[in-house]
């Protein structure tokens, strides 16, 4: 599975996939990252990496590919609010959130609940997961969707561009994780 998915963000034959491949053990590694965000001390750490664990294998990601996410929507921060509302780990404006809930069967528990990090996490890579099925397994897509909205991905495609600025932010901190030249 997580081989798979980073071949599907890097393509066949790359270092990042390679490393994948080899690291058997990816939670030490996640936590280790996860951690650099943290006081020592904080239990946050350990809530995050069980929650990223959890719905990559869910969603048959690859976890860091979920921690690059986190990463480049809040930084780690799971208050931080961005300037259309967006809310949490994942940055999830609540109207998403809410339509993500209902159609992946999750409990919809409101907007103040999108501050929980596990909760956030299990919306938001339910969310990748669905545009993901809806755009293919081609990550520049699903994750520009992430960012932007399918309806304006598919606008763009129309319009012969290919958005990829989103793709190329979290692509990078992806391929940091594995700590490969690429």
């Amino acid at each position: 599975m997580r081989v798979a998915h980073a071949r599907e963000i890097m393509g066949r034959s790359n270092g990042v996939v390679q490393a994948a491949y080899v690291l058997r053990d990816i939670e030490p590694v996640v936590r280790k990252r996860v951690e650099r965000f943290y006081k020592q001390g904080s239990k946050m750490p350990d809530t995050i990496t069980a929650s990223v664990m959890n719905e990559s294998r869910r969603h048959n990601f690859d976890p860091p590919f979920l921690v690059a996410v986190i990463e480049t929507e809040s930084g780690f921060r799971n208050n931080a609010r961005g300037l259309a509302g967006e809310l949490g780990l994942m940055q999830l404006l609540p109207e998403t959130a809410k339509w993500v809930a209902q159609n992946s069967k999750i409990p919809w528990r409101g907007a103040k609940a999108l501050k929980e990090p596990a909760y956030n996490i299990r919306i938001g890579s339910a969310y990748l997961a669905l545009l993901r099925n809806d755009f293919g397994p081609r990550s520049p897509l699903y994750l520009s969707a992430y960012n932007m909205g399918a309806s304006n991905v598919r606008q763009l495609l129309q319009e012969g561009k290919r958005p990829r600025e989103y793709y190329l932010r979290v692509r990078s901190r992806y391929i940091s994780f594995y700590n490969v030249k690429n």
